[in-house]
């Protein structure tokens, strides 16, 4: 149990790491990796891969071992494969959301991406998965 406001955020902190360690493994070992870049430039996400947020393991760019054999670059097409059903449905029990859904362009501002998935914790990733809204709806920062 921490003993003071340090040593809760240190405990926290090192839960969101173990968690995204452990979703990471599951991943690798269900055969999924993770896209650090685009292959080609110009059609790739629309946010930067290398963005503090990718670097930081807050969020990644999720695609199947198999996708560029079928795929040539990012495609919203992924949507349909079993992985990205699998981590839709199964993400906040890590606590990640799908960060850019399909019908929520308006008010993110970021077209969707099925392979994008944001760290939030697994209380509030539960919420916002369950409500089907977007972190802007969560957070209250929509117009």
């Amino acid at each position: 149990m921490p003993q003071n406001k340090k040593e809760a955020g240190s405990e926290a902190a090192l839960r969101r790491v173990i968690a995204g360690l452990l979703l990471l493994i599951l991943l690798l070992t269900c055969g999924v990796f993770l896209v650090l870049t685009s292959k080609k430039p110009g059609l790739g996400p629309a946010i930067d891969p290398l963005d503090g947020l990718i670097l930081s393991g807050l969020a990644m760019d999720i695609v199947s071992a198999g996708y560029y054999t079928k795929y040539s670059d990012l495609v919203e097409a992924f949507e349909t494969e079993k992985e990205a059903i699998w981590l839709k449905e199964n993400c906040a029990r890590f606590g990640f959301i799908l960060r850019f859904p399909k019908d929520k362009t308006e008010i993110t501002g970021i077209h969707f991406e099925p392979w994008h998935f944001r760290y939030v914790g697994e209380e509030h990733a539960q919420a916002i998965m369950e409500q089907g809204i977007c972190l802007e709806e969560y957070l209250g920062e929509t117009d």
